[in-house]
């Protein structure tokens, strides 16, 4: 989560606020639809013009200053800091950006905020110990006077409910603050699970074994097929690629693997792809060189893709897990 929001994200954030779409937008505040898509366009963002931010301004009902994030509060005022009631070292913080005061604001603002500060507070003012103190030596004098008078009962059910059913007021409020601390993170975690900055559920390597699964299920030339995948996964231009380029990439997956794996890596990281991942292809290419497939009656070496063709595609074979070297 980012400490700062772009004034296109902000443009976007207040009208996603008020569900409105650019055409609706657009009839609101008199601004073409174009304009108003490039006001949010994180590429290329055009210039805004003074008439569309007083117009903008005016319509979310927040000040210039805000809509241009040259603050955070929509209408600020001029707060006295004795009215926040807030000390030095607070405001020290706040204003050396150590942490994300962003952040910091959601945490305060959410609508369960209050209630951790609520079970913190009789928590450190000891306000409920007495209840608690109370409680447990109920029980337990209750569980004395019974095993004086019944000692055989000691490991009777009744006796261990009445143990059981004492409790720390450490432990009931570490689970309570807890459990609300984690509601408030999750919530906020939620909100911004679409942000830029937050990290994807899956990596480029879920989406690349995924490709070679539907590449294993569909017909066509397999060789093509992978050599296409691999080109995606690392962003190369399949198309703009010369036919030795081609050929080279082709090698990978057939059981033609020259002697020279040296030269392979070396034309693979010509080609764009990270020296680290060409290196470890040049290792993968060696093991397939040297091992035999356990059903080969001749001892042939075979294909990567028809490896993989033969272990089926939810097993998802070893000879496709050098794509796990691409995680993270």
């Amino acid at each position: 989560m980012k400490c700062n929001v772009s004034i296109h994200e902000r443009m976007k954030d207040l009208r996603v606020e008020r569900h409105l779409s650019l055409e609706e937008l657009e009839a609101a505040v008199g601004i073409s639809k174009s304009a108003l898509g490039s006001y949010e366009s994180t590429e290329g963002c055009k210039e805004i013009n003074h008439g569309s931010i007083l117009k903008l301004a005016d319509f979310y009902q927040v000040s210039t200053d805000y809509l241009l994030c040259r603050t955070d509060n929509r209408n600020p005022e001029n707060i006295e800091l004795t009215e926040l009631h807030i000390n030095d070292e607070v405001v020290e913080l706040l204003k050396s950006e150590r942490f994300n005061n962003r952040l910091l604001c959601e945490i305060i603002s959410h609508e369960k905020f209050r209630e951790l500060l609520a079970d913190a507070e009789i928590y450190v003012d000891g306000i409920a110990t007495m209840r608690f103190h109370d409680m447990n030596s109920s029980l337990a004098a209750v569980r004395a006077m019974i095993l004086e008078a019944h000692p055989e009962a000691a490991a009777d059910r009744a006796i261990k409910v009445l143990e059981a059913c004492q409790v720390e007021e450490e432990d009931f409020f570490c689970h309570v603050t807890h459990k609300t601390w984690d509601t408030i993170l999750h919530d906020i975690r939620k909100a911004h699970e679409n942000d830029s900055e937050s990290a994807p559920d899956t990596t480029p390597a879920d989406e690349l074994i995924r490709e070679v699964q539907k590449a294993m299920q569909s017909p066509g030339d397999r060789v093509q097929q992978f050599t296409e995948i691999f080109c995606k996964a690392f962003q190369l231009k399949y198309k703009r690629l010369s036919e030795e380029e081609r050929t080279t990439l082709k090698k990978l997956f057939r059981n033609e693997f020259p002697a020279q794996t040296l030269e392979i890596e070396t034309a693979v990281v010509g080609m764009g792809v990270p020296t680290t991942a060409a290196s470890f292809i040049r290792r993968y290419m060696q093991f397939l060189f040297h091992s035999r497939h356990p059903h080969s009656k001749c001892g042939k070496i075979v294909p990567f893709c028809d490896r993989a063709k033969g272990h089926g595609v939810t097993e998802q074979p070893a000879e496709i897990g050098w794509l796990n070297c691409f995680r993270g």
